[in-house]
């Protein structure tokens, strides 16, 4: 008896609710799958030629042989030995980056490159491959950008309204209130820095989000380090000594701003001091 399913899938979240064709494979197999690809039931003429392709519950794809594969010739024997090893390679990619649809949606594109494999249809399984690669990649980077530029847009939007609150408390004249504008003014131009690079640059999106995360908030912090040090330079009267008292909370923020915006502007700032000294 052969019976041959394609991509049924276990919707209930509860795994002993199944139907009969799930009690089939599963008792047949001893399995039980979040995802099911394909398998073949065949017992005929006394000899279990039977398979099955699944996708578990950590998302894993797992599979189960028990064809006698001795009656093939040696090359397509090489050749299914040669892609089973790299879909498991490829299946061993991170994935902790992408949603759990995501996950499931790159599982199934690379079951069908195992399902190809299974029946031999070696000329397809290439470029069944680079779409799964192809989804991964395109996932893995998005997903990394928007962790940056979520949790870096997020501590910025706080320190708006926590200059806006600190705005209605302090006057604008205040040394406190124009320090602290102009280091969130440092923090601001990190992260339109941060916007623009990560506009511009693929990421990987292979490392855990919390090292993007950490990326982007260390930039933040690092713009408001910049900004201070801008400060300092200004008040000690080694740059832009044509700063007056009307337009200094102005030119606070907007030095704090390209100290933040520009990496090289801090640094490039101190060389030029240093030159004039000498």
């Amino acid at each position: 008896m052969c019976w041959n399913k394609f991509r049924k899938l276990s919707t209930s979240s509860d795994h002993q609710i199944i139907d009969d064709n799930q009690k089939e494979y599963r008792k047949k197999f001893g399995i039980t799958d979040k995802y099911l690809l394909e398998y073949v039931i065949d017992d005929k003429d006394g000899a279990d030629n039977s398979f099955i392709i699944f996708i578990d519950h950590e998302y894993a794809i797992d599979w189960i042989d028990n064809r006698d594969r001795s009656t093939w010739d040696k090359d397509d024997l090489s050749k299914f030995h040669d892609y089973t090893a790299r879909l498991e390679m490829i299946q061993s990619y991170p994935i902790f980056n992408l949603t759990n649809k995501e996950k499931l949606a790159f599982k199934i594109m690379l079951g069908a490159a195992y399902i190809l494999v299974f029946h031999r249809r070696f000329e397809h399984v290439d470029e069944a491959i680079s779409k799964a690669v192809s989804f991964f990649e395109k996932r893995s980077s998005e997903n990394a950008r928007k962790y940056c530029l979520s949790y870096s847009g997020g501590l910025t939007f706080v320190g708006c309204m926590a200059m806006l609150l600190f705005r209605s408390y302090e006057c604008l004249e205040s040394q406190t209130f124009m320090w602290s504008f102009a280091v969130f003014m440092g923090a601001l131009g990190a992260y339109v820095s941060i916007w623009g690079r990560y506009t511009r640059y693929e990421l990987e999106g292979v490392s855990s989000k919390w090292l993007y995360v950490l990326e982007s908030l260390s930039r933040l912090f690092i713009g408001g380090i910049f900004a201070f040090i801008a400060l300092l330079v200004i008040k000690c009267g080694l740059a832009f000594p044509f700063v007056n008292a009307d337009i200094e909370i102005y030119a606070y923020a907007l030095c704090g701003f390209a100290a933040g915006l520009n990496e090289r502007f801090i640094p490039s700032l101190v060389e030029k001091m240093t030159v004039n000294k000498q």
